[in-house]
């Protein structure tokens, strides 16, 4: 017999390894991405470099560009919340439902911040 707790626990695990499993897919899909858009800007460029090269080179400057967005994520996560307030306070005066920002809140909120990273490794 499976008592209630033992079943909110496993629950409890089937929703934090969904967690991990969604975030290693994003995170897969963004190197992924990042990688293509580097490699198409780089293919303008005359530098030579093996593709193996260039592979290090590009895990490199991500691995930095993530450590230096490490300290202030948080800081970028609370800017991007304070600009949807205003957003939500011109939808609220304008008596227009705010209930559609639900998403991009969320998501803006959650992933913004990794847009810095996108740009740093970029350029």
């Amino acid at each position: 017999n499976i008592s209630l707790k033992q079943g909110e626990e496993a629950a409890n695990s089937l929703k934090m390894a969904a967690l991990h499993h969604r975030f290693f897919i994003a995170a897969t899909a963004f190197t992924i991405v990042l990688g293509w858009d580097c490699r198409k800007i780089s293919k303008g460029n005359a530098n030579g470099g093996s593709e193996i090269e260039k592979l290090g080179l590009f895990l490199k400057r991500l691995g930095l560009s993530t450590l230096k967005m490490l300290p202030v994520y948080p800081l970028f996560a609370v800017i991007i919340a304070f600009c949807f307030v205003f957003l939500i306070d011109i939808c609220d005066a304008l008596n227009i439902p705010f209930q559609w920002l639900n998403d991009p809140v969320y998501y803006g909120i959650l992933y913004g911040p990794f847009s810095a990273i996108y740009w740093d490794v970029k350029w």
